[in-house]
């Protein structure tokens, strides 16, 4: 292949590789996770291709024998990292659990410390490659070794790849990212032909893994959004209560001929909850933690006027700089409510606690009310229960949700929601 020729399909590769960039920057609002390591492989990429197509011309037309064993030296090197980045890119968009993903990290940092390794000992010894006086390049004896830890990587990412078990096309891509690059490596390496059909490999790869994760990401989004759509409409439906709505306004009633002071202020605190509540129910996106605190706030001071001693609250919120979804944690407490403490003839306590561990901002909410089976939990028929609750959380924060409840003792909610994904 001459120089001309593989500069074209450089040309061409890269081309490619812009769009490909291009369409992902686009896109890095619906897919966070993935996108640095993503765009990091997609620079690795493009690095290599720019990289052997200028070496293959200093090797047509000796410039600087320095100059080319550094361009011969960055070719293996970047060809790690962008084993290592594509590895990062399959950890954040596979799907798999973190167990598994903890696996494939450390398999990633050793190969890519293993290769790093081999190549920085192996290259002073020219038994990869040497520079003839005359700036040609030469492949050394062990000139293999260089795509060994890479093919047994390749592989491996298959067994992972069956393991983790993601949708039919993703499967298929990076089966595909793990297949080409070892069959134009095997073909590279036996016929001595030009590194320029790796990279041919690499893009060809890169086009149905972009392709097939990007059509399957866009698939649940779509549905992720029609999920939330539905949920939307639960939530609006559920904060039509009739009866709660008459019971308080039953209260006002009662109140203005005794307490006429108390009446007035409950009016306008139920009238602020009600207008808070229906714009609240309408919102699709998420909210800062405070205004959900202060509509659960209102709504707890109206219940604590109908029942007086037989709700108790206690707040020990030591962190609130984060977003929830809007009325999210509001029907919890409305739960604790309704089905826990006022079970009780003499009522109970709802504790409301928030706090930061680690990586990791925790909510918890709970009550010494009559608790329930938590294993065999049913949602009311027409009632905006916990599942809906804990899917918004998972949806929209990607949040682990936990209930925890023993009958006659009380439950708790128990949210953890990892510190960047509630911006």
């Amino acid at each position: 292949m001459t120089f001309f020729t593989t500069a074209m399909v450089g040309a061409l590769i890269g081309s490619i590789y812009i769009c490909f960039g291009i369409t992902a920057y686009i896109d890095r609002s619906t897919r966070k996770e993935e996108i640095n390591p993503f765009l990091n492989l997609l620079l690795c990429c493009f690095l290599h291709l720019i990289v052997c197509v200028v070496s293959y011309y200093f090797d047509e037309h000796p410039f600087n024998n320095s100059v080319q064993y550094i361009l011969c030296t960055l070719y293996p090197i970047l060809g790690y990292l962008e084993l290592f980045y594509y590895i990062r890119y399959l950890e954040s968009s596979c799907g798999a659990n973190r167990r598994i993903k903890k696996s494939i990290r450390i398999f990633n940092i050793t190969v890519l410390a293993l290769n790093m390794v081999t190549t920085i000992c192996l290259l002073p010894f020219g038994l990869i490659f040497s520079i003839t006086p005359r700036g040609i390049y030469i492949r050394g004896s062990m000139f293999f070794v260089t795509y060994l830890f890479i093919f047994i990587a390749l592989l491996v990412l298959i067994i992972f790849t069956i393991i983790v078990q993601p949708s039919p096309r993703k499967t298929a891509a990076y089966i595909s990212y793990s297949i080409l690059p070892i069959a134009a490596s095997v073909i590279m390496v036996l016929l001595n032909t030009n590194s320029i059909v790796t990279d041919i490999s690499t893009m060809l790869s890169f086009v149905i893994l972009f392709s097939f994760v990007y059509m399957d990401d866009r698939d649940e989004i779509l549905k992720r959004e029609m999920k939330l759509a539905e949920y939307r409409t639960d939530i609006m439906m559920s904060q039509i209560r009739p009866h709660f709505i008459y019971n308080t306004l039953s209260t006002i009633a009662a109140l203005c001929t005794v307490e006429p002071e108390t009446a007035q202020s409950l009016t306008t605190e139920f009238s602020d909850y009600l207008r808070t509540n229906l714009n609240l129910a309408k919102m699709q996106k998420l909210i800062p933690f405070n205004e959900e605190l202060n509509h659960i706030k209102k709504y707890l001071d109206i219940e604590k006027v109908r029942f007086g001693n037989r709700i108790n609250v206690e707040y020990d919120i030591k962190e609130t700089d984060f977003y929830v979804p809007s009325l999210s944690l509001q029907p919890i407490v409305e739960n604790a409510v309704k089905h826990g403490i006022l079970k009780k003839e003499e009522g109970g306590t709802i504790r409301i606690s928030t706090e930061k561990a680690k990586d990791k901002i925790i909510i918890i909410i709970k009550d010494d009310g009559v608790g329930f089976d938590s294993e065999n939990m049913k949602a009311e028929e027409g009632h905006y229960g916990l599942s809906t609750t804990k899917e918004r959380i998972r949806l929209l924060l990607n949040g682990d949700f936990e209930i925890d409840s023993i009958p006659n003792e009380g439950t708790q909610i128990k949210i953890s929601i990892r510190i960047g994904e509630n911006s």
